[in-house]
């Protein structure tokens, strides 16, 4: 049986500021709470409420820097006395000094009450200040914020299937795999909504069907992306295995049964007998008549979901998970890891008979694409903090500032999206700006800047591979949709980045490396197309037309191969 068993995010245990699956981002070295280590990791039913009233109605209602302050103040959980916050302020090199801040500081301690409503008037320099110490502690112990964003990072993969650094978490394989499948439907409250398998599974056991001799679960790792199953965890191989026992032990044919995802990898699994290298030495085809019985899918998702391919797209509640169990941007570049996701992507097929030709329409616009991984300093020393500020002419929104990392070396890991409609075919009139800033207490300080244009290949401009240095006279070349390393170029005097830029235009061709050519239903191809001349002509005789986005913006309809060449998904996925 198969189931679903059970950038940005702050906290020492930082996941790259992403929101692909990019592969070029190198995960820094992350603290693995020792105390997880081969356990479940559950929620606390009786710290919900607290978590959710926390992280979501404070974040709505501008509260959330009192909880920053009383993660770290508060000591003995009473609430935060003056004593707590004069010492803080006292700690801190900025707050101590600040008149502004001190005049409040006097004024809690002469009107008593509730301490932080007299620190209204600068609360942002005390949120600030939380972060500072929260840096320099190497994060907060065991408050929320810390707890929730190493869930993530323990959650999150690396390039859609791979484990990051001191962390690995795999399906729980105790009691013939069934514990896994059936763990959430013994938790109080949330059972109903997530027994997933286990309501099947109880009938079973209680019909007479025991587990280990004609009963077992596969629990699989659903983050994985399923054609890196066998490479990573040697799933499909020990599947054959455990079918062949299973038939052994039970006197009979079995019949697989998969819920949701599940379905898809069950699939996935009959298609990798049949045709892996694995699979034939053993049989293929013919295995597969010897020890399966049928194949019966519950509710599987063989031409997409929409929900899976929305909450891959888009921040939102992570299937519930946000704001209790992780954070909105925690949760989003934890689900934009996994190389499962793809899987839900929907398929056209099942528009056949509506009057929607496409699942998924994108804005049509330019987009810049920059990847800042790291940075190499001389005039900057190990306790300095610097950042990456990007801006591109053309394009509102100002500068966007990546993350203060700290020392010579800093590891950044930013993902930066720049997006424009007019011309949105072209590169040319679009400059970028680059500032790398020292930004310490006394005030910010401009490490290296330059402006660098943009040309399309064969039109002028160095190759990638030639730029040795970022200055206002650099014109890089860039191929539509594909990315450019800057490796090393120097940035002023004192400043060596490393970065990938990609260019898309709104007419992108599609690479051909992700051209499936027929394909099957959720691989792009023929096969994932919603439309035909014969449906246009039908509904054209109803007198209706294909719907289409409406509105002020410009949408181009894009098929499934083209989302997963713009979402840098890759074809071995």
């Amino acid at each position: 049986m198969l189931g679903r068993a059970a950038r940005l995010g702050r906290g020492t245990a930082r996941v790259h500021r992403a929101g692909y699956l990019a592969p070029h981002l190198r995960a820094p070295l992350v603290l693995t709470v020792s105390k997880w280590k081969g356990k479940r990791v559950v929620l606390s039913l009786i710290d919900l409420p607290e978590v959710v009233l926390n992280n979501g109605a404070g974040k709505v209602s501008g509260e959330a820097w009192k909880a920053d302050l009383r993660d770290i103040i508060d000591e003995d959980g009473d609430g935060i006395e003056v004593e707590e916050i004069k010492a803080f302020i006292e700690q801190d090199p900025m707050l101590c000094k600040d008149e502004l801040v001190l005049q409040c500081l006097r004024a809690a301690q002469k009107d008593g009450g509730n301490v932080l409503q007299h620190f209204e008037p600068v609360k942002e320099k005390l949120r600030l200040a939380a972060e500072r110490t929260e840096a320099l502690d190497g994060g907060i112990g065991d408050d929320v914020v810390r707890a929730q964003t190493d869930w993530a990072q323990h959650l999150s993969l690396v390039d859609g299937w791979m484990d990051y650094p001191g962390i690995r978490v795999r399906p729980d394989y105790d009691g013939h795999g069934i514990s896994a499948i059936s763990a959430l439907s013994q938790v109080p409250l949330i059972k109903q909504a997530a027994t997933l398998m286990g309501a099947l599974l109880d009938p079973l056991i209680q019909f007479g069907y025991e587990p280990g001799k004609n009963l077992v679960a596969f629990p699989y790792d659903w983050r994985c992306a399923v054609s890196k199953l066998e490479e990573r965890d040697q799933y499909f191989s020990k599947m054959m295995t455990g079918l062949e026992k299973l038939h052994a032990s039970a006197g009979e044919k079995v019949v697989i049964a998969a819920h949701s995802m599940g379905c898809r990898v069950a699939h996935y699994f009959l298609l990798w007998v049949t045709e892996s290298e694995h699979g034939q030495a053993k049989g293929g085809k013919a295995w597969l008549d010897e020890h399966i019985h049928s194949f019966m899918p519950i509710a599987g998702p063989f031409l997409g979901a929409s929900s899976g391919t929305e909450q891959f797209l888009q921040p939102g509640n992570c299937s519930g998970l946000a704001p209790a169990v992780v954070n909105y941007t925690d949760g989003f570049a934890m689900i934009r890891s996994w190389g499962s996701m793809p899987l839900l992507f929907g398929s056209g097929a099942n528009l056949k008979a509506t009057a929607a030709s496409h699942y998924i329409y994108t804005r049509r616009e330019g987009c810049l694409h920059i990847e800042v991984l790291r940075a190499k300093f001389t005039g900057v020393t190990d306790h300095d903090d610097t950042t990456v500020r990007l801006s591109v002419s053309g394009v509102g929104g100002g500068e966007l500032i990546g993350s203060k990392q700290r020392g010579r070396e800093p590891e950044y890991n930013d993902i930066f999206q720049f997006a424009w409609e007019e011309g949105a075919e072209k590169i040319s009139g679009h400059s970028l700006t680059i500032r790398l800033i020292d930004d310490n207490f006394v005030g910010d300080r401009t490490v290296g800047k330059a402006t660098i244009r943009f040309a399309p290949a064969g039109e002028g401009g160095i190759a990638p591979a030639e730029v040795v240095e970022l200055t206002d006279a650099t014109v890089v070349a860039l191929m539509p949709a594909e990315w450019a390393k800057l490796n090393g170029v120097r940035v002023g005097d004192d400043a060596r980045l490393w970065l990938n830029v990609r260019w898309t235009p709104s007419d992108a061709p599609l690479p051909a490396a992700f051209d499936p050519g027929k394909g099957c239903a959720g691989c792009g191809g023929t096969a994932d197309v919603g439309t035909s001349e014969e449906k246009r002509a039908a509904l054209k005789a109803a007198g209706l037309t294909e719907v289409r986005p409406r509105g002020k913006h410009a949408y181009d309809p894009r098929t499934t191969e083209m989302m997963f060449a713009l979402e840098d998904i890759g074809p071995s996925y």
